[in-house]
């Protein structure tokens, strides 16, 4: 668990730096989901989220790489939120074609994108929420019981159970 919030806090930084932000004041918070809630979450982006604000799933997977974990995100650019595909560590360069594929079999539009020499994949249109279950479901085995993490900045939630901030 300590690798997964160590690995989680590397990811926010990086995820600053892909925006090109400078780190507010406003806190991380770290919650308990599971698939179910990508949709609240989802929403309370949208309604209540400003702009850079995110939230980033984290969970084990058969799927991962030994001692390693999945993160998938949703952000919010240019007033949009979106789903975001950061092509950072093994599994997520693996699977990139894996996750391109599905998202315009489905009917997608896939954008290629970089900011300070990260490269990430953003989809903005149509039911990401969807796409999202989708990924988990279908290229990462999570199961409906399945607990993860939720890394969420900039975002009010009230519905899921806080662990820290």
């Amino acid at each position: 668990m300590k690798f997964i919030i160590l690995a989680v806090v590397l990811l926010i930084v990086v995820i600053f730096f892909v925006t090109q932000k400078k780190i507010t004041a406003n806190p991380v918070k770290f919650y308990n989901a599971n698939i179910d809630d990508i949709g609240y979450v989802y929403e309370a982006l949208e309604k209540s989220g400003q702009e850079h604000s995110y939230a980033i799933f984290v969970f084990d997977s058969s799927e991962a790489m030994e001692g390693s974990h999945i993160e998938l995100q949703f952000s919010k650019e240019n007033g949009v939120v979106g789903f975001d595909w950061i092509l950072l560590g093994p599994e997520k360069t693996r699977d990139q074609s894996k996750f391109e594929s599905l998202a315009k079999e489905n009917g997608y539009e896939v954008r290629s994108l970089e900011g300070n020499n990260v490269k990430y994949l953003r989809v903005e249109s149509g039911d990401i929420v969807l796409l999202c279950k989708e990924i988990m479901v279908s290229m990462y085995k999570v199961s409906d019981e399945q607990k993860m993490e939720l890394v969420a900045k900039d975002i009010t939630i009230e519905k899921l159970d806080l662990v820290t901030e």
